[in-house]
This record gives C-alpha cells, structure tokens and sequence, in this order.
C-alpha cells in the first residue's frame, strides 16, 4: 500500500523524514506542492518517498486555457530527466526503497499465513 501525501508542500520532505521510521513498510508519495526543480524533488526523494506526483505543476489553467501543449510535453520531459538524474544520483535511496518494499512483502506475506 501506498499513501499519498497531499498537499505536500505543507507537510515537507523533513515531515516524511521525521515519520518513516514509525511506519516501517509503507510507501509514500508526495502530490500538491512538488516543484518541477532538482532541489526540489532531490529533497522529496532522500526523505524516502517511492515516488512524486504532478498535476497542476504540469498541466496548470494556463496549459489548459492557452491549450499549450508543447509547454506541457516540455515540462513533463524536464520532469521525468530531473527524476532520473536525482534517482541516479540517489541509488542508495531506490535500494533503501526497495528494502522498505521487500520488508512490506515479508509483513503481509507473514499476515497472510497466519
């Protein structure tokens, strides 16, 4: 299972930092508030979220409105080569989050055959 946490930019990577350990297994993923810029989804990513959500980031009223659609397959791209740089970056953090994952598997497996 995932949670998802929205709006994100009121709660902050230092929040998801702060409560992962209390939540051993679970998945995070940040939506409302994540930027369309490295530091930002740098610091999304090393809080140990699996995973960030867009919406309004890309495709805004004006996209929409001004039908700019070049402009929101650009910001995508910009988007998914920033989270390939950052989750390069941070193979540590993908391995971490794999752990977590394996770790949730084991729990409900265990759960299961019970």
């Amino acid at each position: 299972e995932i949670i998802k946490l929205f709006p994100a930019n009121m709660l902050g990577p230092e929040f998801v930092h702060s409560i992962r350990d209390l939540f051993p297994g679970q998945l995070f993923i940040p939506t409302g508030g994540v930027e369309i810029d490295e530091d930002n989804i740098r610091g999304w990513f090393k809080s140990g979220v699996c995973a960030v959500g867009m919406g309004s980031r890309l495709i805004s009223k004006e996209v929409l409105a001004g039908e700019k659609y070049e402009l929101l397959y650009d910001n995508t791209l910009l988007a998914l080569q920033i989270a390939k740089t950052v989750l390069n970056e941070n193979k540590t953090v993908l391995n971490e989050n794999k752990t977590v994952l394996n770790e949730n598997k084991t729990v409900m497996n265990e759960k299961k055959s019970k």
